[in-house]
């Protein structure tokens, strides 16, 4: 609520800037809130400047209404912004923003099934654009492996087809404070993102709500959109699934789950040509 007031403010602030810059000071003159004769018949008071008093009065109420009307509409413009979807035992808010700039609750940070943390350009490196590259960027002293051994995470039993390389299974959660750093995307033998098929996403992500039910701090919990960007999916044909499909496969598997947060889950959405508010089923 604070940062849609803020919000607010800052757009009174700028229009009521402009207004006084295009407009004389003269048209509040004429304005009498502040009486001159009532004034003058108290020696108290005589010292007041009556009509600076009534310009300086009219500003501020010309301010508090361009307040009120600037944060009411940033109130729209956050409903906006997000869509809200309720059961009797859940709630899920899809919303724009930044992952990485949400700060009231738990976040989850999406890694390759190696926790990988190179971040540079190379085909198994971590891509600086990604949500889990600036997470890396932003916590270079960041030890998964540490994190993984004071955790208790026990790694799958095969290996990675990328180098024979320890892995855990896609939907793990390795916590670091109230950030939850998630294996996910399986490699390939050559570094790239191995294919998923719709089952074995759903069963991803099933295994996503346990992790984070185990890993819950009674706060709301944010996450991107899992599966979009570079992973690819295969049904027969190989294939890209649109974001909004998989913002509509996370809230699906959610509900169906048996593990559910008290608190809110969050959905946080980077601006698309594939993805509406509106369509979300």
């Amino acid at each position: 609520m604070m940062k849609i007031v803020k919000r607010g403010l800052i757009w009174a602030f700028a229009l009521f800037s402009a207004i006084m810059t295009f407009l004389s000071e003269s048209i509040f003159s004429n304005c009498c809130i502040v009486n001159k004769e009532i004034i003058e018949k108290r020696k108290y008071f005589s010292w007041i400047d009556v009509e600076a008093t009534n310009i300086t009065i009219m500003k501020v109420l010309v301010f508090v209404g361009l307040a009120v009307t600037a944060i009411f509409f940033s109130c729209v413009y956050s409903q906006i912004r997000k869509k809200t979807i309720k059961g009797n035992n859940y709630s899920i808010v899809v919303e724009y923003g930044d992952l990485l700039k949400k700060k009231n609750g738990q976040r989850l940070i999406n890694f390759d099934e190696c926790f990988t943390t190179t971040v540079g350009t190379g085909t198994a490196d971590i891509k600086k654009d990604s949500v889990c590259g600036q997470y890396l960027i932003q916590n270079p002293n960041l030890n998964v492996q540490a994190l993984i051994a004071a955790s208790g995470v026990k790694p799958c039993r095969r290996k990675s087809k990328y180098n024979k390389s320890t892995c855990y299974e896609p939907g793990t959660i390795v916590a670091n404070g109230d950030d939850l750093l998630m294996a996910f995307t399986r490699l390939e033998s050559n570094g790239k993102s191995m294919k998923f098929t719709v089952e074995e996403y759903l069963k991803c992500l099933s295994l996503l709500w346990e992790e984070i039910d185990n890993n819950y701090n009674n706060k709301d919990v944010y996450i991107p959109v899992l599966g979009s960007g570079i992973t690819r999916f295969e049904n027969g044909v190989s294939q890209s699934i649109p974001k909004q499909e998989l913002v509509d496969l996370m809230i699906s598997s959610y509900k169906l789950s048996l593990h559910k947060l008290k608190n809110t889950l969050h959905i946080v959405c980077r601006k698309s040509d594939d993805f509406s508010m509106d369509k979300i089923s």
